[in-house]
């Protein structure tokens, strides 16, 4: 036991040495779409653990896979891409002269979705045309700018689009709408109608752009 007296240095417990180590740890890049998990390194210096040296990589930007950069396979795969342009092209047709006809019977909302619809349809078709491989954006306004990067007249339909976009989620879902109002109650002929104008505009410059 020790005394009642002053302690000796013998008494004290010694400090211990601080050791600091590279430590590996894993982080979900999960908000970025991917699933997987990835190493990533921490500095830890004496004034505590540094900053995350590793950040996950982003997607392109609109969620659009454009062509690469090898010739020998764009010029593999562009006939092959114009049949997908042709094929997205002709259900975006389609899909107008739906939404014509559901206008007649009275479904407002659902010629506004179609005509949302139309509009997306035909933009991607251009897209494709221009050897994108992958397009996961359902965003009218969204394509519009990408399109209009290539074919500039395309950025005059961007208050269209926006328009059509409001229609893409309000058009089907009652709980998007404030009120106790549902997408059949709050669309009415005026709105069909201006969805299917914007959306006949859109589907017409896509059909001469790919035509040109």
């Amino acid at each position: 036991m020790q005394g009642s007296g002053p302690p000796r240095p013998g008494d004290l417990p010694l400090p211990r040495a601080r050791r600091h180590s590279s430590k590996r740890k894993e982080t979900s890049c999960r908000g970025d779409g991917c699933r997987r998990r990835h190493p990533r390194t921490q500095s830890l210096s004496d004034d505590g653990p540094g900053e995350a040296d590793y950040r996950p990589a982003r997607r392109p930007a609109a969620h659009l896979y454009p062509p690469g950069n090898n010739a020998y396979h764009r010029a593999g795969t562009m006939d092959a891409n114009m049949k997908e342009a042709e094929r997205w092209l002709r259900q975006g047709e389609r899909d107008l002269l739906g939404a014509r006809n559901s206008c007649r019977s009275g479904n407002f909302e659902w010629a506004c979705f179609q005509a949302q619809q139309s509009a997306e349809k035909s933009l991607k078709a251009l897209l494709y045309a221009r050897g994108f491989r992958r397009i996961l954006t359902h965003s009218v306004y969204e394509l519009i700018r990408e399109v209009g990067q290539f074919e500039p007249s395309f950025l005059e339909l961007k208050a269209g689009a926006k328009a059509l976009d409001s229609a893409y989620i309000m058009a089907r879902y009652p709980d998007s709408i404030v009120g106790n109002l549902t997408p059949s109650e709050y669309y009415d002929r005026e709105d069909a109608g201006e969805c299917i104008g914007y959306a006949d505009s859109i589907c017409n410059a896509a059909r001469q752009a790919l035509a040109g």
